[in-house]
């Protein structure tokens, strides 16, 4: 019998977290699955503690060598059996109906191929902010069509790898994940499939996620890493003005990476391809200021997130 989900756990060196990601998987509501975790050569205990759970017809698949996080995700979704893919990461967790709210979604929404909730941020002390994307308040805990994906994710995004499931056609059709990309490889794939499918939306949050550790990619350097091509993007679509804006907030948040790394010949590159014309006025500021002020600025935001406060750049 074919399974509704194929549930897919990419894993590395989350020992720390693994455990309460497959029990928050397993504890689901909706117990039509199956789940795949895939093991990127982890060099901890993670392997040792999955086995340890013993849980019923999971399946384990082992890279034999590192092959990276786009490829262990295509990995499990070559390997899934089932109508829709999703996939939470090693260290997030859902919420007990996060899979009986994207399985409603899908009956009650036939036309959409992708289906998103939203999604909480958990920062290092602990304190859980939902990430909330500008929706209208009384759309609040209802489930909905996203009529302009790319309009209603600037700022804050509508959804995560985590908190997001999938036809499995959607993903046949843009051939996965590019594995070239070492950063923001989730944002080409939803520019991919948003390009060319609907997405339903539930506006609540149905998952966990966890940012700002010191594994994060946000706080190291982007050299070396490849970004996704967004001028061939916009080359292919330049009429969709809203898809314009994003892919320029896009740029500018890359740009700021760079900056706050201190590459400044990739930071001063990006923000010469930026549209300031898109840009708010905070966001201007932020994107001319010298090094000392930002910091500064970079600090207050930080400060008044663990006090459970989002400072945005978005008027």
């Amino acid at each position: 019998m074919i399974p509704l989900f194929s549930v897919i756990v990419p894993l590395y060196n989350k020992e720390a977290y693994i455990v309460e990601t497959l029990r928050s998987i397993m504890n689901q509501s909706c117990q039509d699955f199956e789940l795949i975790v895939v093991n990127d050569c982890s060099t901890d205990n993670s392997l040792k503690l999955v086995k340890s759970l013993q849980i019923p017809n999971i399946r384990i698949i082992c890279h034999k060598t590192n092959k990276g996080l786009s490829a262990t995700r295509n990995t499990g979704a070559q390997q899934a059996k089932g109508e829709l893919i999703t996939m939470l990461d090693a260290d997030d967790r859902w919420h007990y109906d996060f899979l009986s709210s994207i399985a409603k979604m899908v009956v009650d929404f036939p036309k959409a191929s992708i289906f998103g909730a939203g999604f909480n941020e958990i920062y290092s002390n602990d304190k859980k902010i939902w990430a909330k994307p500008k929706i209208p308040f009384l759309k609040e805990n209802s489930s909905f069509i996203i009529r302009d994906f790319f309009k209603n994710s600037l700022g804050m995004p509508l959804y995560c790898m985590s908190s997001v499931a999938y036809k499995k056609t959607v993903l046949e059709e843009v051939e996965g994940f590019d594995e070239n990309i070492k950063y923001s490889e989730d944002i080409d794939f939803f520019i991919k499939i948003n390009l060319k499918y609907m997405s339903a939306y539930h506006c609540a949050p149905l998952s966990d996620v966890r940012v700002g550790g010191s594994e994060q990619m946000s706080v190291v350097k982007l050299t070396h890493q490849l970004l996704p091509d967004l001028d061939k993007y916009e080359a292919g679509d330049a009429q969709n003005k809203s898809f314009a804006r994003y892919l320029n907030f896009k740029r500018y948040m890359y740009a700021m990476r760079y900056k706050q790394s201190g590459e400044y010949d990739h930071f001063y590159q990006l923000r010469k391809n930026t549209n300031k014309q898109m840009l708010t006025f905070r966001q201007l500021i932020l994107l001319h200021s010298p090094k000392p002020i930002y910091n500064l600025i970079r600090f207050v935001k930080k400060q008044a997130l663990y006090l459970g406060i989002r400072l945005t750049t978005f008027d």
